[in-house]
């Protein structure tokens, strides 16, 4: 075998060893980019998906009173609960109690919390009159002013019954106030909207007595 022939013959050799290299090479290369160009896609997408569910959580007006050291109204929002309204309103005053507080409550909008003291719990029954008294007094207030914004005693059924928006069955079901009272009521709103809970008196048939057995049960 001549030399140039066998010479020849190993560049043709070094020559294909050179290009399944290269093709090879280039393989590897060209999908580990394509890994690498996929990542950040996928954290993006990722990231905007995050960005958007915390853009829809909804923001609520919690009013906190009581015995934490910062009372007043904070804005949290719907997955947040009771503990993360009282931390936002600097955290339980010494001699707080939570015994009575359901903490993990998730928030509502409006809603109040009032943290009692340790004393207020263990004498619970003469904290909750004194309460229902002074809303009362806010309700029906001696200046005859409407005052919206008061708090709103519930009844066992779970709510007062509005005299300027209850229906005839509704206000049947008050006790002391039957089929001709009621229609009176209806009656007398459908002129003139009431102002104050004792304008009932005005009402043929719903006197002083009446008047102080049902209005607990009211509200305007």
């Amino acid at each position: 075998m001549s030399f140039t022939y066998r010479h020849r013959k190993e560049l043709i050799i070094l020559l294909f060893i050179v290009i399944v290299t290269g093709i090879t090479t280039f393989a590897l290369l060209n999908t580990k980019t394509k890994v690498i160009s996929k990542k950040p896609k996928n954290k993006i997408l990722t990231l905007k998906k995050e960005v958007q569910k915390e853009d829809i959580l909804k923001e609520l007006k919690v009013d906190v009173k009581g015995y934490v050291n910062n009372p007043g109204l904070y804005t949290l929002n719907e997955n947040e609960r009771v503990e993360d309204a009282i931390n936002k309103a600097g955290g339980l005053k010494e001699g707080a109690s939570t015994e009575v507080i359901n903490l993990s409550k998730k928030l509502k909008d409006e809603m109040v919390i009032i943290i009692y003291s340790i004393d207020e719990v263990n004498n619970f029954v003469k904290t909750k009159e004194l309460e229902k008294e002074k809303i009362n007094s806010c309700i029906n207030n001696v200046e005859e002013v409407v005052n919206n914004a008061c708090i709103e005693i519930k009844d066992e059924n779970n709510k007062l019954i509005n005299i300027n928006t209850a229906s005839l069955e509704d206000l049947i079901k008050i006790d002391g106030i039957g089929e001709s009272k009621a229609e009176a009521i209806i009656k007398y709103r459908n002129e003139h909207l009431f102002t104050n809970l004792e304008e009932l008196k005005n009402i043929n048939g719903i006197g002083e007595s009446t008047y102080n057995k049902i209005k607990e049960s009211l509200t305007i």
